[in-house]
Parts: C-alpha cells; sequence; structure tokens
C-alpha cells in the first residue's frame, strides 16, 4: 500500500517519509522487513547460473549486498556462499561487500535527527566495530586474505585481484566525503562494478549512487549537505584520528524518494530484478548507473528538495 501511495509521485513519497521520520517512535516497528523470502527452497545453482549468464564471470568486479535470512534456506553456511562466489569469480575476479558499521556514543535511530554529533569522536576498529550490514559481509572480513577499508563511513571489504587498490588511497586526504575522491565506492565505479542484490530490494542498499554526489561535491547543488565527523581509527597498528564529511541525515530521510527512484531505475534498464532459484537477484551496472545520476546532478535527484535548500 506503502508503495502504490508513493508513485503517485515522488513528492507524495517525500510526504510520507516526513511523516514516518516525525513519527519513528510510533511508526519504526511497522516498517517492512528488508529482507525478501520465499516460501520454497533456495536452488543455490540456479542463482550461481543466473550470476553467470548476467555477468558475474571470471575477471569480474562484483559489490554484493545480501540478506542471509533471504539465502539460508539453501542449506549452505555464510563461508560457502563466500567460497562459491569467490569461485565464480576466479583468481582474478574481485568480490566486495559493504561492511557499514555503528559506533559507540551514536544516537539510536528515533534520535538521528536531533542529535548533534559534531562533538563527538568515534573508535573505529576495522577488525572488531559492529558489523550493521548483514551476516554475510561479517564473514567477508574474517576472510584470510581480505582487505578492509581504513574510511569509518560506509565501510567496504574485498577480497580478490583488484583488493589492496581499492582500499589503498581511501583515508589520504581529509575532509571527503565517504563515496568521493579516493574512495573505495568511487574505485568500483571506475572499474565497472557489477552491483548484485541477493534476496533484498537493492534500491534501500545502493550505497553506489552517492558517488555522483561525493566525487563531485562542488558541483552538489544543495547548501549544507555534509556535516564533519571525527574519527580514531585503529588497524593494527596504525593509528589515525582523520575528520571526514557525512551526508546531513535529514536529507536522506525526509528527501530520498526511494521508491520512485526504483522504477526509474528499472523503466531506464538500470535495474534488473528476477526472482531464481526461490530467491530475488537484482543487478545494477555501477557506471550506467553513476553515468544517469550525474545527467540529473544539477535538480539533486533522486532526492527531492525544495528550491530554498538550493544554492
Amino acid at each position: 500500500m506503502y508503495n502504490r501511495i508513493a508513485l503517485i509521485s515522488p513528492f507524495i513519497e517525500v510526504r510520507l517519509r516526513k511523516l514516518y521520520w516525525n513519527n519513528i517512535r510510533l511508526f519504526k516497528s511497522l516498517s517492512p522487513k528488508k529482507a525478501i523470502v520465499s516460501k520454497d527452497g533456495v536452488s543455490w545453482d540456479k542463482v550461481i547460473s543466473y550470476l553467470e549468464l548476467n555477468g558475474v564471470t571470471k575477471g569480474a568486479l562484483v559489490v554484493l549486498h545480501s540478506s542471509y535470512e533471504a539465502l539460508w534456506s539453501s542449506k549452505l553456511s555464510p563461508p560457502a556462499i563466500i567460497r562459491s562466489l569467490r569461485a565464480l569469480l576466479g583468481d582474478e575476479g574481485t568480490l566486495a561487500m559493504p561492511v557499514i558499521r555503528s559506533y559507540e556514543g551514536e544516537p539510536p535511530i528515533d534520535r538521528v535527527l536531533s542529535t548533534d554529533v559534531s562533538n563527538l569522536i568515534c573508535t573505529y576498529n576495522t577488525r572488531s566495530s559492529t558489523i550493521t550490514s548483514g551476516v554475510l559481509p561479517f564473514f567477508l572480513t574474517r576472510e584470510k586474505d581480505v582487505i578492509i577499508s581504513r574510511n569509518p563511513l560506509n565501510s567496504m571489504a574485498a577480497v580478490g585481484r583488484l583488493a589492496i587498490p581499492m582500499m589503498a588511497d581511501n583515508i589520504k586526504e581529509e575532509n571527503l566525503p565517504s563515496c568521493g575522491r579516493n574512495s573505495s565506492w568511487a574505485f568500483c565505479v571506475e572499474n565497472n562494478a557489477i552491483i548484485v542484490g541477493l534476496g533484498i530490494d537493492l534500491c534501500h542498499s545502493l550505497t553506489m549512487m552517492h558517488v555522483a554526489a561525493d566525487l563531485y561535491m562542488e558541483q552538489w547543488p544543495i547548501k549544507n549537505w555534509y556535516r564533519k565527523r571525527v574519527f580514531d581509527i585503529v588497524d593494527g597498528d596504525f593509528h589515525k584520528r582523520i575528520s571526514l564529511l557525512e551526508r546531513e541525515e535529514k536529507w536522506g530521510c525526509y528527501y530520498l524518494a526511494a521508491v520512485n527512484f526504483r522504477q526509474d531505475l528499472i523503466k531506464n534498464d538500470i535495474l534488473v530484478s528476477k526472482v531464481v532459484g526461490g530467491v530475488t537477484v537484482e543487478f545494477v551496472f555501477a557506471k550506467k548507473l553513476i553515468d544517469f545520476l550525474l545527467l540529473r546532478n544539477h535538480k539533486a535527484y533522486p532526492f527531492y528538495i525544495p528550491k530554498k535548500y538550493f544554492k
């Protein structure tokens, strides 16, 4: 019902989002699960065959967003799924996943819009900070040859040929946003990554979209888009305090018309979605996505923001 109403207009969707976030304590228990779980068992062999038909082959760079809940009935453990995907990509391929973190002192979901974090200094430990982006990303960080980004915002982990260069310069400069210059996300766009969703609505997890704003932040048309965040980064013997830019919470909470964005991506043949072997499999090619968004950057698309906030 929400989707049907939201698709009447992106501006109606924005009104629905404001209603939700302004009453988050009331509505958060009503939010639907992100995982898309099939009533039938998952045939992992069929999923692998479909992935291969759509470009997930030897030498490819894949950014995977997933729900293990949706894959559980395949009877494969998380490490077994990771091994299967790595075998599909081969020694020349690269498998990356978002390993989004939560930090002590950050506000809970019902206070993210009202809490000032400008004086908060969080500690990001690449090996022990809590991962909130799922079971498979957690197990990927336990792979012996994994490389984990030292950027604490929208962090990523990767294994394979491109893992080291992907993460090498992530915190080379201060006061940059998480998907901008030197980021693992921008690297994936430059290297023609395939973004894959397994068992989820990929648009709800499409971190890659923020490259269009973050990589061209000087041209982004909205005032006060970012806020500063400070982190102490710990990676074994490596320690560094760094200041970074993070998108203000209100922009994503209030103004991102995600349902309409998904429809636009499908209509423009950028997002492909199909149920295969009992699980929803979705694809987006990173470069095609960013090219689509850059043509609309002057409108701050897919955010629908009042004119008073434009530069």
